[in-house]
């Protein structure tokens, strides 16, 4: 026979049963509900987490061309559109175009087929490099407009002479005693240059940087190479180093062929002191054209809209030097400044810290609603027992 107490407990467990069960499901139920949202929660972080981590990377990259290149050419760059752009610049006897793009091909471990380095190896042979060179080098000294590093070398063997300027000033000036209005950036940097050109000699070449990076930017705003936006910088620059007035005056002296009254005229229109921070700015279009290229440096001012653009294109052209100009084609500005909105990318950010605090309390929720359902099992169990 069962001892007396352990019936009565068996009898209390079948009395009290159906009531723990009632609680316990009604406690389990709200347990699982709990889990569920939490589970959903967890379940939209495989679709959450991915654009936010690649939105704080993008933020973190903005200041960084490097950076914000390398992010790019992962996403835009594959071995077609490689094969794409060598062929398309070799079609067009861009030869320039076509190194840029078999050094980025090297940098960024894409295959180069051999038909087409071969199309690239027999468009510079020395012979036909000598052609070239020779021609663009005297249309850049006879014109004052060069694409090219030969062309430019001409551009600016003719403004180191001060002939360019004076050149440029007699055509400026000749607008002026038409009633035309002159190209005040172009007119700017003829004074500029002239004044540039005496620190040249002076410091025996020291200036000579600024002074490469002064008929670089006169060449692309003849020309229309500088956009809008840079274009309206420059010309705020220009206009904080000259005295208008006097830059008229020494164009207008130079359309008459007053070749005394314009260097008068010109020196008295410089500003000194404000003179260097153009100078800066002509100092980082040198380097661009040193590292990447006459041409890639027209992209370049091209493409950017303020002069700390330039000087971001400045710091890439240094990392990749005759990559730079096929980095440029492929990206345009993407690849020195943050092309997404800056506002979106930071909602993402904002938004997942907010997922992330839900998410936080629910887990904390969860765990609470699972320990007090323990805790209460227990204590029901004890009872039953006790």
């Amino acid at each position: 026979m069962r001892p007396a107490n352990s019936l009565s407990i068996a009898q209390r467990c079948r009395a009290r049963l159906p009531h723990v069960n009632q609680r316990l499901a009604s406690k389990a139920a709200q347990t699982a509900l709990l889990a569920a949202l939490l589970g959903l929660v967890g379940g939209a972080s495989f679709w959450l987490v991915p654009p936010t981590l690649d939105a704080w990377q993008q933020l973190s990259a903005q200041d960084d061309p490097e950076a914000l290149t390398e992010r790019g050419l992962r996403a835009d760059l594959t071995a077609t559109r490689l094969q794409t752009e060598l062929e398309s610049a070799l079609d067009t006897d861009d030869v320039d175009l076509a190194a840029s793009f078999i050094a980025l091909g090297a940098q960024q471990d894409l295959p180069v087929p051999p038909a087409l380095r071969e199309r690239y190896q027999a468009a510079t042979t020395p012979a036909a490099v000598a052609i070239r060179t020779a021609r663009e080098f005297y249309h850049g000294a006879r014109d004052g407009e060069g694409a090219t590093g030969a062309g430019l070398a001409g551009v600016v063997a003719s403004d180191l002479t001060g002939i360019g300027d004076v050149r440029d000033l007699i055509h400026q000036g000749q607008k002026i005693s038409r009633g035309e209005e002159p190209d005040q950036l172009v007119l700017g940097l003829a004074a500029v240059g002239l004044a540039v050109t005496g620190a040249t000699i002076l410091s025996v070449g020291a200036a000579l940087p600024a002074r490469a990076g002064v008929s670089t930017i006169k060449v692309a705003a003849k020309t229309g190479r500088l956009s809008k936006p840079l274009a309206a910088n420059l010309t705020r620059l220009v206009g904080d180093a000259v005295d208008t007035k006097a830059v008229s005056a020494a164009a207008t002296a130079a359309a008459s062929l007053d070749l005394a009254a314009t260097r008068t005229a010109a020196r008295a229109a410089i500003r000194p002191a404000s003179v260097a921070r153009l100078s800066s700015v002509a100092e980082d279009v040198t380097t661009i054209g040193r590292r990447a290229g006459v041409r890639g440096t027209h992209d370049a001012l091209a493409l950017t809209r303020e002069t700390a653009e330039l000087r971001k294109v400045a710091v890439l052209a240094g990392k990749r030097g005759v990559s730079t100009r096929a980095i440029l084609k492929v990206l345009g500005r993407g690849a020195v400044v943050l092309t997404s909105s800056v506002l979106v990318l930071a909602s993402w950010i904002m938004g997942s810290v907010v997922y992330l605090w839900l998410a936080l309390l629910l887990a904390l929720a969860l765990l609470k609603r699972v320990m007090r359902l323990i805790s209460w099992g227990s204590r029901r169990i004890l009872r039953l027992l006790f």
